[in-house]
Formats: C-alpha cells, structure tokens, sequence
C-alpha cells in the first residue's frame, strides 16, 4: 500500500502529472458522441484535520506554544468515463469543472508568556479562527481510476483545485487578543477583538506557512482491494501531511479523503456464429484417417447490448474450447480395420493467430482484432476426424477490466453458451439434419427397432447412432438405414453369388450391403 501527498507548488504540480502519464501508460481517450450510455460518477470528500503543536523557549526560562486544529473537507462529484489501457481499465473525468461545497474550521492559538520587571509576568492569549461553509466551482485534474483486475486492486489520484477568483471572500477570519497578568504588561485590561471579515479560502494554511493549500489537494491512493458491491468502489484514507521544517513540535494534519466510484461497465455480449451449422455434418477421411474430412469456422464477436460500440471495453483475449469431445475409433464403425485410437473426433485449429493446446482442445487468441465497426473479434476452425463425432463449442472474452464474457448462440431457444457439434437436440450423438432428412427426430441414439413383416424379432444389431456413423464399403462412406434393417456381406466367390445374394435380398426384405 502506498499513499502520497501532494504540494501545490507548480513544479511539484507538473512532476505528478508527468509521473501519471509515465505510471499509467494511457491510451488514446475514446470518442463520445451523444448516446444514450448511463453515466459514471466518481463521489468524493477531500480536506485536512488533525492538530499540531509548536514550543519556543523564550528568556529565563519562559516560553510560547501554538496550537492549531483543522477540520476542513469538500465534497463534489463529477462524471468519469472509462479508456481503452493496454494492462487494464481506466476511468477518467469527463471534463474537469465541478461544483464543490466546503467547510471550513481553521484555528490557531499562541499562549506567551511576558516577562518585566522583578520577574514579574502575564500570559498573553492570541486566537486566530477561520471559519466558512463556501460552495464553489472547481477544477478536479489528473482525476484516474486504475483497475487492475489481474492483481484484483485498484488506483485512485486526483487533484481538486477550487476556482480562486470565487473564493476569494469565501472564508470569515476573526482575531482574539487577551493578556492576563501584570497590569504593566498589559494585565487586567479588556481583550481585543477584531470583528470578522471575509478573506481567501487559502488565508488559513498562507498565514500560518504551514506548507499545503486549500487550493491544491492531490489524492494519491493505490493497491485499494477489489472488493465489495460489484459496480461499486468506495472506501477512504487518511493521508499524512508532511510537517515544515521549521516546525518544532507534535504535528499530526493530515488530509481525509473518502471516495465513491460508480464503475458499472455499459453491457456487453459475445455472439457467436457458426456459418452452416444447422446442416453441418462431421466427416473422417477414408484416404487418410490421420487427416480432417471436412471443417466448420466459428466466428466470436464483442458487441454492445445498448448499441454504442464506442465504449466497447479493451479485450485480453478470447479463448475456445471444445468440451466432451468424442473420441472413437477411426473414423467409422469398420474403419481403418482394428482401429484402436482414442483422439479427439473435434479438434480446434488456427485460422489467424492464436496459441493451441497440445489436445488441440483449447484455443486462446490474445489481443484480438477489431473489425469494421469495432468490435473486437476471434475466428477458430473446428476440423473432423470422423463421420460420428461430437463436442461442446464454448466461447469466453476476457476483457481487461476483469469481466469474463460467455460467448452465446442466438437464435436457438433464446441463445446458447455452449454450441453442439454438430447442431443436435439435447444430449444426442447425431446431427438433427440427418434426424430430420431420415424422418427419425424422435428416435434415441441407441434405437434398434426395425421391423420386418412376418420376422420374429425386431433390430438389425446397429443402433441408429451407428447407422448414421456408418461404415466403409469399397472405398466410400456407406449409412445405414434406419426404416430397415442392414445386413453385410462379404462375397468371396464374385459373380456367381450375385444372383443368390439379390434374391435372399428380395425375400428377407433387408438392406444386403456386399463387396
């Protein structure tokens, strides 16, 4: 944790707002046109308490001590907007110029004593008060929130600057003087009092050279935990005031800051669109099982749900995955022969940029491009090692203020979060083209109910997820069918069997598949 106070001076002025463009390494602001955006308040009270006392040896042993409290604090609030930050969000004030109210409540007291003649003495009693209530405008400069959502901290610096030229009677000063003692020093005479007038809102601090200003406040506070109402950052801190150096007491001024930030981020989504997915069929290679048969691209998209693509966060990265992949042998149900494998049937690979895990499971895409209107984007390609397979398709954007957007399918019951592959009803094995082009949408994956008239038992041996996997006969990729059932025969003998083998086919009324 690190807290820091800042001079008014203008140099020191100029070093903090170079030290804020070097620490906070900021973007290029974002363009606001009208729109129809909620607006974000940064709510603050900002002033110096605390007390101080000062002693200073006068002759033979006499002395004189100051005290002076403050209790002093402004309160204002003014619009931030968020910028684009390559290590994180930061908000920034929407102009600078505020309306502030203050209090004011400024006190020194010096009790002397005075020495005369045959060490005869009087203690003399100087009280000076500074006291208002002025509302004013202000300018509030360098104002930054820094949200480092990865070390889940935030950062938070302004300066607030009251308009001099408004303030200048904003603050009644009033003086006591009183002396009690030796009638020749001054004793036993009625105290003056100077009625109040109205001075500079500085007067207080100027007067008594205390080394800070009313007219300059900097606010430094950083490594503030991310915790709390989501939305919502608040807290305070007491920043110590470093003491003069030619002040030789206890010295405890400090300046109180209390803060309220509404950071709630405009709405966002992460559409994914998967181009032909409704008739999407996956395919294993015949000629080389090693290879993808066919391939789909999945497109994810951050978009704006109030229609300002302007104000669209900085993304970190926007990462694919492939969940509950299916992993059977080869490529159909008869090939290659004595197939044994268990890879991945989907597996994602690189269109333009990205790291892949070694599964070929995962996909991250840091730094994404932005298309024509903005919005930042990511494509992957999902390839197919077989004629049966499946997975889960899920999108995330992780976006640098710390939120992780779940990419979402419209269009389908509302919009899904995780996308089948292929298109299927619930959890199925089978693509729902393939349901609805075979008249089975009803039927489940391990059906095997065919019947033939006048045949005692119903089924072929092949459930309907294995009909639509199919098989390999002389070279192509062969379906069952799921109205009839499927029989396999291998021919040895050639020609001669031909006939033999149609009529058997005729009279079972099976589907014969021969080679």
């Amino acid at each position: 944790m690190y807290v820091g106070y800042l001079m008014r001076s203008a140099p020191r002025l100029a070093r903090f707002a170079h030290l804020l463009l070097i620490v906070f390494a900021l973007g290029a602001p974002l363009s606001h046109g009208q729109d129809d955006t909620p607006k974000n308040y940064l709510t603050f009270k900002v002033g110096y308490v605390g007390t101080a006392h000062a002693t200073k040896n006068q002759n033979q042993g006499f002395e004189s001590v100051t005290t002076i409290v403050f209790a002093d604090q402004f309160s204002g609030m003014i619009e931030v907007r968020p910028e684009r930050s390559a290590d994180g969000v930061t908000w920034s004030t929407r102009g600078d110029s505020v309306s502030i109210e203050g209090s004011i409540s400024e006190t020194s007291t010096t009790r002397s004593n005075l020495t005369g003649e045959g060490d005869v003495h009087a203690i003399e009693t100087r009280v000076t008060t500074y006291t208002g209530y002025p509302v004013c405008k202000a300018n509030v400069e360098n104002a930054l929130v820094k949200i480092r959502a990865d070390e889940k901290l935030y950062d938070i610096q302004f300066i607030l600057m009251p308009d001099m030229a408004t303030t200048w009677e904003a603050v009644l000063e009033s003086h006591e003087h009183n002396i009690v003692g030796a009638p020749s020093l001054g004793g036993g005479r009625p105290g003056k009092t100077i009625p109040p007038q109205a001075v500079p809102l500085d007067t207080g601090p100027a007067q008594m050279n205390l080394g800070f200003s009313n007219y300059s406040m900097g606010v430094e506070v950083k490594g503030e935990p991310l915790s709390g109402q989501t939305g919502v950052l608040a807290g305070s801190k007491r920043i110590p005031v470093p003491r003069p150096a030619d002040w030789s007491g206890s010295w405890d001024i400090a300046m109180e800051v209390t803060w309220k930030i509404d950071v709630s981020l405009s709405p966002v989504e992460l559409v994914v669109t998967v181009p032909g997915h409704a008739q999407w069929r996956p395919e294993g290679s015949i000629k080389k099982p090693s290879e993808p048969g066919n391939s789909l691209v999945a497109l994810a998209t951050l978009k704006s749900k109030v229609g300002n693509e302007k104000l669209l966060p900085e993304v970190k990265s926007i990462r694919f995955q492939l969940l509950d992949s299916s992993r059977e042998p080869g490529v159909c149900l008869n090939w290659p022969l004595d197939a044994n494998d268990d890879d991945y049937d989907l597996r994602l690979a690189v269109v333009a940029g990205g790291t892949l895990s070694k599964s070929d499971q995962v996909i991250e895409i840091i730094d994404p491009k932005r298309n024509d209107e903005g919005q930042p984007y990511a494509e992957v390609k999902i390839d197919s090692y077989d004629f049966g397979g499946r997975a889960s398709l899920r999108a995330i954007c992780k976006l640098a203020d710390g939120r992780e957007i779940v990419g979402v399918m419209k269009g389908e019951g509302g919009g899904q979060d995780l996308v089948r592959l292929p298109k299927m009803q619930g959890p199925d094995w089978i693509a729902e083209s393939w349901r609805k082009e075979k008249n089975v949408e009803k039927l489940p994956a391990l059906d095997d109910n065919e019947e033939v008239e006048d045949q005692k038992d119903n089924g072929d041996g092949y459930t309907l997820y294995e009909e639509y996997r199919g098989w390999v006969v002389d070279g192509a990729h062969l379906e069952g069918d799921p109205e009839r059932k499927d029989l396999f025969i291998l021919n040895l003998i050639g020609a001669d069997a031909q006939t033999g083998i149609d009529l058997f086919a005729a009279v079972s009324q099976l589907a014969v598949h021969d080679r």
